[in-house]
C-alpha cells in the first residue's frame, strides 16, 4: 500500500510487505542523532539475510566489488534520524538492485565514455545518479512505507555522490555544468515523485540540456535491469553531458587566464600619521612624587653615627644632628 510521502507513517499503515520499516516504527523518535551502533543495527535489521557487510567511511556508498555498505560517522550528529534512515533505505535499495553485473555494466560504460573522450569518474557520476533514482523506484515499489524516509533525504539536498571528479575545480570558483546538470535531473525526479521543489540551473546549457534529456532518463530510470538503463543513458545522454564537461573545463580555463591576467595586490603605503611620534600622554613619563628606595647594607658598613641614630629613632627621641661633612681642602 502507497503512503502519502508527506506524513510519517504509522505500524498501522504499513503492510506486511514493510516489514523492515515496522521495525523502524518502533523507534522512540527519528528526528533524534543516532549512534554509528544504531545505525549498523538498523541497516543489518533492514539488509535481512543479505550477504553484505556494513562498515563507516568517507561517505554514503554501495560498492558491489565486496558487498561493502559506508555510511560516515560525521553527518549523524549533524542530519535528523529520517534523513539518516532515509539514506540507509537508498544504500540498501544500491545492494539489493544494483545485481551481481554492476562492476561490469560500469567498466563497459566507461569504455563508452572514454570513446567519446569523457573521464571514467565523471561518466560514474552520471551513471550512479540516474541508477540512485532506479533502485529508489524499486525500493519504493517494494516497501512503500519507506517513501517519507527516502523522501527526507532528496528534501534537504541532492548530495549523495561526491563530486570530486574534476580535480582542477576549486570549489566555489567555478560552477561545473555537469555537476549542476546532476544535481538538476535528480531534482526534477523528486518533484515528480513528491512534489518537492526543485531549482532551476543557474545556467541557461545546463537547462536546455536537461530538457533535451529528461525524457530519456525517465525512460532509463524506468528500467529494471542496470545493464538496460546503462545503454541508454549511453545512446541519448552521454553526449550531450560531455559536451557540459567540456563547458565547464572551458570556463576552468577562461577562470585561470583572468587570474593570471590580474595584477597583483600593491602593498598599502604607509601614512603620515604611521610615523608620527605617540603623543606625550601615551608615552612614558617619569612620576612626579619621588620614588623610595631602601638599599640594605651589612653590618659592618653601617656607621656609627648611624646606629646611634637609630637606637634614638627606637626610643622616641630625636636624632641628633649628623656632623657636616669634612671638608677635603681643610
Amino acid at each position: 500500500m502507497a503512503l502519502d510521502g508527506n506524513r510519517t507513517p504509522s505500524p498501522d499503515h504499513v503492510s506486511m510487505d514493510d516489514y523492515p520499516i515496522r521495525f523502524m516504527m518502533t523507534l522512540e523518535s527519528l528526528p533524534r542523532a543516532y549512534a554509528p551502533a544504531e545505525v549498523e543495527a538498523i541497516t543489518r535489521f533492514i539488509l535481512r539475510d543479505q550477504p553484505v557487510r556494513i562498515t563507516s567511511g568517507e561517505w554514503w556508498g554501495y560498492s558491489p566489488d565486496g558487498a561493502i555498505l559506508t555510511y560516515p560517522r560525521f553527518v549523524l550528529s549533524l542530519w535528523p534520524g529520517d534523513r539518516v534512515v532515509g539514506a540507509v533505505c537508498h544504500e540498501v535499495a544500491e545492494a539489493l538492485f544494483s545485481g551481481p553485473d554492476a562492476a561490469r555494466v560500469f567498466e563497459e560504460f566507461g569504455r563508452r565514455a572514454a570513446r567519446l573522450g569523457c573521464e571514467t569518474r565523471s561518466a560514474e557520476l552520471l551513471l550512479n545518479a540516474i541508477n540512485d533514482l532506479r533502485v529508489n523506484r524499486l525500493y519504493l515499489a517494494a516497501y512503500p512505507g519507506s517513501a517519507p524516509f527516502l523522501r527526507a533525504v532528496y528534501a534537504s539536498g541532492t548530495e549523495l555522490h561526491r563530486k570530486d571528479d574534476q580535480p582542477a575545480a576549486q570549489p566555489g570558483a567555478v560552477v561545473m555544468p555537469h555537476h549542476q546538470f546532476v544535481d538538476a535531473l535528480t531534482c526534477r525526479w523528486a518533484r515528480e515523485q513528491w512534489g518537492l521543489e526543485a531549482p532551476k540551473p543557474t545556467l541557461d546549457p545546463v537547462q536546455r540540456a536537461l530538457d533535451q534529456c529528461w525524457p530519456a532518463i525517465r525512460l532509463a530510470i524506468a528500467q529494471d535491469a542496470l545493464a538496460s538503463l546503462a545503454d541508454r543513458v549511453a545512446d541519448s545522454v552521454l553526449a550531450t553531458y560531455h559536451a557540459l564537461i567540456r563547458l565547464g573545463q572551458e570556463m576552468l580555463a577562461e577562470a585561470a587566464r583572468r587570474a593570471a591576467e590580474a595584477p597583483e595586490e600593491e602593498p598599502e603605503p604607509r601614512s603620515e600619521s604611521d610615523d608620527e611620534e605617540a603623543p606625550e600622554d601615551e608615552r612614558f613619563v617619569v612620576p612626579e612624587e619621588p620614588v623610595e628606595v631602601w638599599v640594605h647594607l651589612d653590618e659592618d658598613q653601617t656607621t656609627e653615627g648611624e646606629r646611634k641614630r637609630d637606637n634614638e629613632r627606637e626610643s622616641g627621641r630625636s636624632p641628633s644632628p649628623q656632623p657636616p661633612a669634612p671638608n677635603p681642602q681643610s
